[in-house]
């Protein structure tokens, strides 16, 4: 038994680094506050066309190259992704000139966080040593969408923490809109053109919300980590894939709430918990992380994911 499960979790791996792997041309558009209101661009980095009309802009370029790390190296700092990220000023009409803002490498932990072979993921830890702020990073991907995916990264803040636990708010995010390159496009520099998240199912957001707690939608697959404290303080980590479900994770949810984020994703929060939801395709991806208050910190109690598809 123990050989065919180190086997299938083998298997589940390998399907999600391939869901991933690749050179992947997008755009981000970057939130910040409670409401989750759109960041305009410098105007020095929109186009002409833009400025002479005073038009603002809110999307960025980007090139990225997103590997699974294979080496001890990579194997020793716990990653499963890593991107290394080109943002490019936008262009339009006759700009054709790439101006580079900026370049990034971030990986992907494995710990305290749960992946789907499809290539969905949730992940995220604390962002500041007085666990005021914590980050949370969500990807809506899909076999049935296998060179597209929706990465949301929040940043959140600890407002509070009480008898009723802790209250956590939005305080910035970017959403990035990316599309996998095919093999022989992979080592050109060029962007190819990828539409704007900052405008993207705009309308969705609401109805996502209201099909999110409906019967209309099945559970594809699931998966998910809970956290227990042992005794003496340790953490291990217990395998939770089988239970997940649509009501579990939406539970306490208050659709009227949720903050509509670019690209049609959405977040809502509870008490001590956050719920993330993006399109991957036809299907939603929902990600709930529950947390703890240790001292005046928070702690990951549990962190679900599920994928799900309307009914026919």
């Amino acid at each position: 038994g123990g050989a065919g499960a180190g086997e299938d979790e083998a298997a589940r791996r390998a399907a999600f680094a391939a869901a991933h792997v690749g050179v992947w041309d997008g755009t981000v558009a970057e939130v910040a506050g409670r409401s989750g209101a759109l960041v305009a661009l410098p105007a020095l980095y929109a186009p002409a066309a833009y400025q002479e009309w005073n038009m603002d802009i809110y999307d960025w370029m980007e090139r990225t190259a997103s590997t699974a790390p294979l080496d001890a190296a990579a194997e020793g700092k716990g990653l499963l992704l890593q991107h290394a990220t080109t943002r490019l000023a936008p262009t339009a009409g006759c700009d054709q000139a790439d101006v580079v803002v900026g370049t990034s490498s971030t990986g992907l932990p494995r710990e305290h966080g749960a992946l789907l072979a499809g290539g969905a993921y949730i992940a995220g830890g604390m962002e500041s040593k007085d666990g005021g702020l914590l980050a949370v990073e969500l990807c809506a991907a899909s076999a049935a969408a296998p060179d597209e995916r929706l990465r949301v990264e929040v940043s959140l803040r600890v407002v509070a923490g009480d008898g009723d636990g802790l209250k956590l708010e939005l305080r910035s995010g970017a959403v990035r809109l990316e599309r996998r390159r095919a093999e022989g496009e992979a080592g050109t520099d060029s962007i190819n053109p990828v539409a704007d998240v900052s405008g993207l199912n705009k309308g969705d957001a609401a109805a996502d919300r209201a099909l999110a707690h409906s019967v209309e939608w099945t559970v594809v697959s699931g998966g998910g980590v809970v956290l227990q404290r042992e005794t003496k303080g340790a953490m291990r980590v217990r395998g939770d894939a089988a239970q997940a479900d649509a009501v579990d994770v939406l539970s306490g949810v208050d659709a009227s709430e949720a903050i509509a984020l670019p690209g049609g994703a959405w977040i809502a929060f509870g008490p001590s918990t956050v719920t993330l939801a993006a399109r991957a395709g036809e299907r939603l991806v929902v990600a709930r992380r529950e947390y703890g208050l240790v001292g005046a910190a928070p702690r990951l109690e549990r962190a679900v994911l599920i994928e799900m598809a309307g009914d026919a």
